[in-house]
């Protein structure tokens, strides 16, 4: 799992995570001596499945983790259905979750509201 601060504690997105939330996805910046990665992650609420999306749940006061599930469409017992099955986050990372930290109460409150 690797950890990244919001960009409201470091004052930048040099390594840490902002949401859009018009967007539903999380901005991540990574940078790993020379190497910097930015990608995005569309997210949502667990019980709330979108298509493409990953699940982002509540950790603690402040934190939250996207899941390393993807949510895609399955047509069990020939209805469609949403379900997530397990993957990783970025293969690019070689980790399967991201913990997002240091987050604000309102950026809290618009990941409450996915």
């Amino acid at each position: 799992m690797i950890t990244l601060r919001h960009r409201s504690a470091s004052g930048d997105l040099a390594n840490g995570w902002a949401f859009d939330p018009r967007e539903r996805f999380i901005l991540c910046n990574l940078r790993e001596g020379e190497r910097a990665l930015e990608f995005r992650v569309p997210v949502c609420a667990r019980d709330r499945l979108e298509l493409g999306a990953h699940p982002v749940v509540r950790l603690g006061a402040e934190e939250w983790c996207v899941l390393p599930e993807r949510v895609i469409r399955t047509w069990r017992n020939r209805i469609e259905r949403l379900e997530t099955i397990r993957c990783p986050v970025r293969d690019v990372l070689g980790t399967i979750a991201i913990a997002l930290t240091n987050t604000p109460e309102d950026v809290s409150a618009l990941l409450e509201a996915l």
